[in-house]
């Protein structure tokens, strides 16, 4: 390809480099390591799908956020806490109170996958000012 190349004086080299990626990407799709790469339609999906797990995340943390503005104490806060951990898909929720620890665990968590997250407490906020909605 080289030497077409230097024999043509560079007027065939949009045509040699487009023939030199169609080999390689006929090859490549030949082997097996190289054809999660060409799933790209599958990538998109699972970014999609991820994103709007994501989003229903976030938008449930802020209603929490909401709802911690309502509540007089972290005690009434605790069944919408719980609440909120069911719906992400969490199996054990602690909460640290001035009196002690407040911890729920899902009684029948079968599932193989498990998440954590872990937050430091911070001291209550008024959301409409500066919570994770704005």
């Amino acid at each position: 390809m080289g030497f077409a190349a230097y024999w043509s004086r560079g007027n065939l080299v949009p045509v040699l480099l487009g023939l030199a990626t169609l080999i390689l990407l006929l090859c490549a799709g030949k082997l097996n390591f190289s054809r999660s790469w060409f799933a790209v339609g599958r990538v998109v999906d699972s970014s999609l799908a991820m994103r709007q797990e994501i989003q229903y995340a976030l938008t449930l943390m802020c209603w929490l956020a909401l709802e911690g503005g309502r509540r007089h104490s972290a005690e009434e806060l605790w069944t919408d806490l719980v609440f909120a951990a069911q719906r992400l898909g969490f199996s054990s929720v602690k909460m640290a109170l001035a009196d002690g620890d407040r911890v729920w665990e899902e009684t029948n968590s079968c599932s193989l996958s498990t998440r954590s997250f872990t937050r430091f407490r911070r001291a209550f906020r008024d959301p409409r000012t500066e919570g994770p909605c704005l």
